[in-house]
C-alpha cells in the first residue's frame, strides 16, 4: 500500500487545507437539489481533486451517510 493510499482522507471532516472547497461541498451535500449538479474540480497537482471526487461519490453512493 502506498502512502497516499494509507493516509488519503476518506471523509470531509478530515480533508485539510481546502476549508472553502470542503464548506461549498458540504453545503451542497445537505441541499435538496444536490441530485440535479455536476462538479467541475480544478486545480493543480496535489491539491486534493482526486480525494475530493472520491469522497464526493463515496457520499452520493451511500446517500450521504457519511456525515
Amino acid at each position: 500500500m502506498q502512502l497516499h493510499e494509507k493516509y488519503r482522507p476518506a471523509y470531509l471532516k478530515d480533508v485539510v487545507g481546502n476549508a472553502d472547497v470542503v464548506a461549498t461541498l458540504d453545503g451542497l451535500l445537505h441541499s435538496a437539489s444536490f441530485d440535479r449538479d455536476a462538479f467541475w474540480l480544478q486545480g493543480c497537482s496535489g491539491s486534493g481533486k482526486t480525494t475530493l471526487a472520491r469522497i464526493l461519490a463515496q457520499a452520493v453512493t451511500q446517500g450521504h451517510a457519511q456525515d
